[in-house]
């Protein structure tokens, strides 16, 4: 069982209550205060410890006589080999993150062990049987939605949605205040927000070029630095003024620039200085002398909106209790957690991270005359939240431990015989009805539960099936590094990647000697021209990873001054989980749509650019395992509504749409 949380605390109680005897459980994380109000095996006093310990103690507790192994570990680690996954009967997956299920759905197939996955987003849910060796689609034959991010320009310079000042507010302010670094952000990028030539300070608060307020100029690498002799609220203020000021002042300078040369109109840009705020000073000066402080201290406990009365988190602040609460936090951290300061890293459950981040991202947003939010609501997308429902994660546990079951009674049929080649189940054997089940917002024929038949492999699938990836690259700008880290990595999952092409050979993982890594260093450098190839226009080249036993092969086309919005590489089809073959026709897309019906939030880590233009929540905390409708229900689920039953025949229309 892979995942002890929303889903895994409701999974490992049903199955040691089902009657499975020996259960292996694998979960890195420790228990945390939010996760109590849906985890039920946890009680305060857990809080800090292995979730897979505390879980195993508590089904213990239920049943003496079962065995249970706690495993606090990442499941993506050297020690979860094939010969791990090889000894268990059967894969429970109730993981969070697209990168982990990915890796367990690869060893599962390199070790055929079957894989049940499930997944929870709210209302909805889905459980889904993987047999491998031909017999069932594996995790990969569908695409699966990449995470959403936004454009850095976007970000910096031109926000227009509530989500665009979170990101900021959260990946680009709150490490630049207690990181003292933006990973992924140029250090060049810091010195004027709205272009190259104006450093800042140069802007006063009605917008003009100069000095402002009589003081010389910083370089961005001292703006968030406290100076010399500077008090907490000294450096707060000058904060405020800088970010919320002078900053937004110059990107208004910018625009009516833009527009005054043939640019499109935009809204007029609202520069805040502290100066300008009414009571702000005076209101954080008396929060700050009293002696009501928290009593407990830890890091996450110290919160600016108690102290200063605004604690109702579903409240959206006024400008100024958002100014003031920035302030006040900014002032605590310094006084009361200046250790920490310059090695901090945002989490959505700290209290007075929390704190800065909402105060923030609503400054920014009034600047911008965006919509703010309450604080809640910034949590929720800031932390990538969508609220679990307990009895969804129960009702998923329970659809995993029936299709468990029938694995279980199918016995060797799951391995398949001496030769490597499955078996054909009998046609009384369980392995016939296990099934990919789909949890309902809606009622649809009086049910909330829809299941199907386990869909085959898909041909074109890059994992199991016999597929070629595309990739259209800038040859001269794009590198070896850049495909390694950009696409086999991030995109592709892979963890110790090895290419080969022609005279060309890169590898990673153990075993390497010490040269040898300082070789396959330097190649990382090389632009894809420089591969050797003896075609100009295109390279082969042949992918694998040995930890995962996965291979694969990619087509990359060479185009020179190839561009795809700010990108200098594309995969063919627009996103790289896209299976090659044959495009549906528009009515099945049309029947698939009607499947999908509203899409709940998507998971999001912020890196991809925001293509659709819609707004979503961002969510993958919690129990989100499963992040937009097209997972939840599968391109072959029943259209809502439908009027056949699902144990009676297809039509000729469906078989079609259920090969293709």
């Amino acid at each position: 069982m892979v995942g002890a949380g929303g889903i895994g605390c409701e999974l490992i109680k049903t199955l040691v209550l089902s009657g499975f005897r020996h259960i292996h459980a694998v979960d890195m994380d420790t228990i945390e205060t939010s996760n109590l109000n849906r985890q039920f095996l946890f009680r305060r006093h857990h809080v800090g410890r292995s979730k897979a310990a505390v879980a195993a103690e508590a089904v213990l507790a239920m049943r003496p006589d079962v065995s249970v192994v706690s495993d606090q570990s990442d499941i993506t680690g050297p020690h979860a080999d094939v010969d791990f996954f090889r000894s268990f009967s059967v894969v429970l997956s109730g993981l969070d993150n697209l990168r982990a299920r990915r890796h367990v759905n690869r060893m599962c197939l390199a070790a055929k062990t079957p894989l049940v996955e499930s997944g929870t987003a709210g209302y909805l849910g889905q459980v889904s049987v993987h047999l491998g060796e031909g017999r069932t689609e594996c995790f990969e034959c569908q695409p699966k939605p990449l995470p959403k991010t936004f454009p850095v320009c976007t970000i910096r310079s031109t926000p227009d949605k509530p989500i665009h000042c979170i990101v900021w507010a959260k990946e680009v302010l709150f490490p630049r205040l207690f990181a003292r670094q933006v990973p992924g952000y140029e250090e060049d990028d810091d010195v004027a927000e709205g272009g190259a030539g104006i450093e800042t300070g140069d802007v006063d608060e009605h917008g003009e070029t100069g000095r402002a307020h009589g003081k010389a100029s910083k370089s961005s690498a001292s703006i968030y630095a406290p100076l010399v002799d500077e008090t907490p609220s000294q450096y707060a203020a000058r904060v405020f003024d800088q970010v919320f000021g002078a900053d937004v002042a110059r990107l208004e300078v910018l625009a009516r620039a833009a527009w005054e040369a043939g640019g499109a109109p935009r809204r007029a840009l609202a520069p805040l200085f502290l100066d300008s705020l009414a009571g702000v000073r005076d209101q954080v000066k008396k929060a700050g002398t009293r002696q009501t402080r928290n009593a407990d201290e830890r890091s996450g406990s110290l919160s600016a909106r108690r102290e200063l009365d605004v604690a109702d988190a579903h409240a959206v602040w006024s400008v100024e209790q958002a100014a003031a609460v920035f302030l006040l936090g900014l002032e605590l951290f310094l006084s009361r957690r200046a250790e920490e300061v310059g090695q901090l890293s945002f989490d959505k459950d700290d209290e007075l991270a929390m704190d800065v981040v909402a105060a923030a991202a609503n400054l920014r947003a009034a600047s911008f005359g965006i919509p703010q939010l309450s604080r809640f609501e910034v949590q929720g997308m800031a932390g990538n939240i969508v609220h679990a429902i307990a009895t969804t994660n129960a009702t998923v546990a329970g659809l995993i431990v029936l299709e468990a079951t029938k694995i279980i009674a199918a016995g060797g049929e799951t391995r398949g015989n001496p030769a490597g080649q499955p078996t054909k189940p009998s046609a009384s054997s369980p392995l016939n009805a296990t099934h990919t089940t789909f949890v309902r917002a809606d009622v649809s024929n009086n049910k909330l539960l829809t299941p199907m038949a386990s869909p085959p492999p898909n041909p074109t699938c890059a994992v199991c099936g016999k597929a070629m990836l595309e990739l259209r690259v800038d040859p001269d700008v794009f590198t070896v590094g850049d495909l390694v880290e950009k696409v086999l990595k991030s995109q592709l999952a892979m963890l110790s990647p090895t290419i080969e092409a022609e005279d060309f050979l890169y590898e990673e993982g153990e075993g390497l000697e010490a040269d040898e890594v300082a070789f396959y260093k330097l190649c990382l450098r090389k632009t894809l021209r420089e591969v050797p190839g003896t075609n100009a226009a295109y390279r082969v080249l042949e992918l694998s990873d040995q930890q995962q036993q996965l291979s694969a092969r990619m087509y990359v086309h060479l185009e020179e001054g190839f561009r795809s919005e700010d990108k200098t590489y594309e995969f063919v089809g627009g996103k790289l989980e896209q299976p090659l073959g044959k495009p549906e026709e528009p009515v099945e897309r049309e029947k698939e749509e009607e499947v999908r019906g509203q899409e709940p939030a998507s998971s999001s880590d912020i890196v991809v650019e925001e293509e659709d233009g819609e707004e979503h929540d961002s969510g993958d905390d919690l129990v989100v395992v499963s992040s937009t409708m097209e997972d939840l229900a599968g391109p072959n689920a029943e259209p809502m509504g439908g009027k056949r039953e699902l144990d009676e025949a297809p039509d000729e229309n469906e078989r079609k749409r259920a090969r293709a």
